[in-house]
């Protein structure tokens, strides 16, 4: 019991600290969500970022049938037995992919004559972008522990329909340091990086320009929710974490905030997983 009120007494305090941090950015002039579509806006070639999110989505969910194919099933079979190896040919192959897709995104934002700015690229005050994203992490925290909480206990007797994050299998399989910091690589630079691009970026743009930014914000949650393995006792959660990143999003116009949650959050949670396993 005292347990359970620790956990809860710490999360109100991180709420309570991230709410004053958000009150007092938001007095001296910080960012407000707007939710109003700019004339620029309206120009915003939504077919064309569509087909690139939908042909990074493709690409990122075929990797292993595309490694298949050009190493074959016996080098595959091989690289399980390094999973070092392995691991470092699927960070080398998705951040390829990540790349050519904001490739293709900006060769389409350049033809409609809009920076990518419209995606969230904003490189200036990059510092208060970063604390920004820090104060809405610990501000969520208590969100997301609590949804998470209650889809435990609604869905407790649901047996899992999908396979579990391959993120916290290849965890489990580590067997060396250099295996343990390439899967922090891939769920906390790599993942944020490229995920908060496509789904706060590229989709989020696009569901902005047609249902504006509450529209965006839960269609593109939804998305992010549909799209992970861990359904459906996952849903919720990971649609609560989508929500708050496009918030996020929309409210401070850039992606540095939602990139640094991400990276925060996947952080905490392989920690978690990494002490409870060994």
């Amino acid at each position: 019991m005292w347990t359970a009120c620790g956990v809860f007494g710490v999360l109100g305090l991180l709420a309570l600290i991230g709410i004053v941090l958000i009150i007092m950015h938001a007095v001296k002039g910080g960012p407000t969500i707007i939710t109003r579509l700019t004339p620029r806006e309206l120009c915003y070639p939504t077919t064309k970022i569509v087909f690139v999110f939908a042909t990074y989505l493709f690409l990122m969910s075929s990797v292993g049938w595309v490694l298949r194919q050009i190493l074959g099933q016996h080098v595959i079979t091989s690289m399980r037995q390094h999973p070092g190896a392995g691991l470092s040919l699927e960070l080398a192959i998705l951040v390829a992919i990540g790349l050519v897709g904001i490739l293709l995104a900006r060769r389409y934002m350049d033809g409609a004559g809009l920076s990518m700015r419209f995606l969230g690229f904003v490189g200036n005050r990059s510092g208060e972008q970063v604390w920004m994203g820090v104060v809405a992490w610990l501000t969520s925290i208590p969100l997301i522990a609590v949804v998470m909480i209650i889809a435990v206990f609604a869905f407790r007797n649901v047996p899992m329909t999908t396979p579990p994050n391959p993120i916290a299998d290849a965890l489990a399989k580590a067997g060396s340091p250099f295996q343990l910091v390439m899967v922090f690589v891939l769920a906390c630079i790599e993942a944020p990086l490229f995920e908060e691009t496509f789904f706060r970026g590229v989709l989020f743009g696009a569901m902005r320009s047609r249902w504006g930014a509450w529209g965006a914000i839960f269609g593109s949650a939804t998305v992010f929710a549909m799209v992970h393995p861990q359904l459906p006792m996952g849903f919720f959660p990971i649609f609560t974490i989508g929500f708050v990143l496009a918030y996020v999003r929309q409210w401070t116009g850039s992606l540095i905030p939602g990139m640094v949650i991400h990276c925060l959050n996947n952080a905490v949670a392989l920690s978690i997983a990494l002490m409870m396993l060994r």
